[in-house]
């Protein structure tokens, strides 16, 4: 097989180049093409536990036959595009197609990256150096934000988080042309806003792979493991210009304790103590085989020399990798959890955590008290993963699809990614500028806590004052929700266990404000209320389980003691959902 791409890639070089050859470039026939969707269709459905979770098995066969029926009429790129849609449909993250020959080994000069204020150019490469901090605003003379939907629809993704990640396919030529945005020579037309404020449009003419840290010609997207700063296959690092203060894209390959800490490098590993802060920064971006286990050893053992006040964890950059390692991590974290160095634990967490990351931060949260800080995970608790890799020879392209179903979470957790208890979306200013929404408020001594670890630590009325602040600074975002009803449940029960009565009071309380339609809330709340002699506000209280929730085991023994002398009466506690109870 390498040698058959060795001699289409020859042949494509002096097509190209304008050479006068008479073999023609080899592309796949119409059966080449109908074979190899067969081929992946089978394989996802032998090979994925259960490829149609999100999509109906009838709808996504419908596809494949209207897709197989068209081929005649499509151009090579419009295949691969089409065939790419067809299997990013499944809404998986590990299952995807991409291409694997020299056809599309062809690669633009730009990376481009989207914030929460829109879409930016993070590194360019020096034929287009000027062009690096702009934002995009048009693509082959469309809104930007309609081509990089249109490229996100070929690369699967667990949730919407990640799919803002995943617009690999722009930097592609082939599969620009496919999708109808670039020229038939493979140029792109792109509208920009330069860091001054002046827009140019500029045509983009793409290169061929490369770059020694890749195989030659190759059309695959492993690049996009390498972070933002780098560019893509082809020129050296050296010939890469970032964003941040303009440096070379090879500046990130080696630590410098003089930029921010999220800037510090691009290695997979670092760490750095921040004395003036009482804080130990940590930022993972793979799980790797090697030296994962090692590293964090490390890391713990200067933290239990150091015990600062704030421990971060960063997996906002982590990709993902081998989840066997995690054990180490996670088993470290548990024999720390009652003795532990750190006062407060913060990891942080974005739509690229995806994978074994996602994993980890599972493990992490199920082990120690811990706050989320950031943008949500590109993957929910359950989600597939463990893909293999299948190779379709006759059209040139390759199927990733996930083999194994992880259940981190219980059966009926339907949530798409792991809740943030702190949003810190980053704009680009902020990144150009080297500030961090998430890092830099817990290094200035802002209140970062998680609600329910306020609540534990310092009562429900600090607790109630940062939940209000949060919901009007937050309420806006479609992904921030409040505080979980089980973690202020039990942040309401430990201070009752430490007689912290008053305390669990006004936890209990704002648990039942923020979950007035669960009868948890109103159950425990009443027990609090018992405990500090409230009889009045506890009846109250208990009729709201009675009105909530009829056929509860708890309520006979209610209605028993509500209809005792002295205790009769109709009215609920305020707030409670449902305010006439039930027969």
């Amino acid at each position: 097989m390498r040698r058959i791409v060795s001699v289409v890639a020859v042949a494509w070089f002096a097509q190209t180049a304008g050479a006068q050859l008479s073999a023609p470039v080899h592309l796949p026939s119409v059966d080449d093409w109908r074979q190899d969707v067969d081929q992946l269709v089978a394989d996802i459905r032998l090979l994925h536990p259960d490829p149609f979770t999100k999509r109906g098995t009838l709808a996504f066969l419908r596809d494949v036959i209207a897709f197989k029926d068209s081929i005649p009429m499509l151009s090579d790129e419009q295949r691969v595009v089409h065939a790419m849609r067809l299997v990013a449909s499944l809404g998986d993250g590990h299952t995807l197609l991409e291409p694997d020959n020299p056809r599309y080994a062809l690669w633009y000069p730009i990376r481009l990256y989207s914030f929460a204020d829109g879409t930016f150019i993070t590194s360019a490469h020096a034929s287009v150096k000027d062009l690096v901090g702009g934002m995009v605003l048009e693509i082959g003379g469309r809104p930007a934000s309609v081509a990089l939907n249109d490229a996100r629809s070929l690369i699967g993704a667990d949730n919407p988080w990640a799919a803002t990640e995943r617009t690999w396919a722009i930097a592609n030529a082939g599969l620009m042309k496919g999708l109808g945005y670039a020229a038939a020579d493979g140029s792109l037309r792109v509208k920009v806003r330069l860091a001054n404020g002046r827009e140019v449009e500029r045509t983009l003419q793409p290169s061929r792979t490369d770059n020694p840290r890749f195989k030659a010609d190759d059309a695959t997207f492993e690049w996009q493991y390498r972070p933002e700063v780098y560019g893509l296959p082809f020129g050296s690092d050296d010939a890469w210009t970032t964003t941040y203060k303009g440096l070379q894209a090879s500046a990130f390959s080696v630590t410098d304790t003089t930029r921010p800490p999220f800037f510090l490098d691009r290695k997979p590993y670092v760490a750095r103590s921040i004395p003036a802060a009482s804080a130990y920064y940590v930022r993972n971006n793979y799980v790797t085989d090697t030296d994962f286990i090692p590293f964090f050893q490390s890391v713990l053992a200067d933290v239990d020399r150091a015990k600062p006040k704030h421990l971060i964890i960063d997996w906002r950059f982590n990709i993902g990798g081998d989840g066997s390692k995690l054990q180490y991590l996670v088993r470290e974290l548990a024999k720390r959890a009652d003795t532990r160095a750190w006062t407060n634990l913060y990891v942080l967490t974005g739509p690229k955590t995806f994978s074994a990351a996602v994993m980890a931060v599972d493990a992490v949260l199920d082990v120690v008290h811990a706050t989320v800080v950031g943008e949500p995970t590109a993957a929910g608790r359950n989600h597939f993963g463990d893909p293999t890799s299948r190779p379709l020879a006759r059209t040139g392209m390759r199927l990733n699809v996930s083999t194994l179903r992880h259940q981190l979470g219980s059966s009926d957790d339907l949530r798409e990614f792991i809740a943030v208890d702190v949003p810190a979306p980053m704009t680009f200013a902020e990144y150009a500028n080297g500030r961090d929404p998430a890092v830099d408020p817990i290094l200035r001594g802002d209140d970062m806590r998680s609600i329910p670890l306020i609540a534990e630590a310092d009562g429900g009325l600090a607790a109630r004052k940062v939940y209000e602040d949060r919901a009007r600074r937050f309420g806006g975002l479609a992904w921030y929700t409040p505080p979980p009803e089980f973690d202020l449940r039990q942040a309401c029960d430990a201070l009752r266990e430490h007689d912290r009565i008053a305390e669990a009071v006004e936890t209990c309380r704002l648990n039942a404000d923020v979950h007035p339609d669960v009868w948890n809330t109103w159950y425990n709340l009443a027990t609090v209320q018992r405990a500090a002699g409230q009889q009045k506000e506890r009846l109250a209280s208990y009729r709201c389980v009675v009105a909530i929730a009829p056929n509860n085991w708890n309520v006979p023994n209610l209605k028993r003691l509500l209809a005792m002398p002295g205790n009769e009466g109709d009215d609920t506690a305020p707030g409670c959902p449902v305010r006439k109870l039930t027969q």
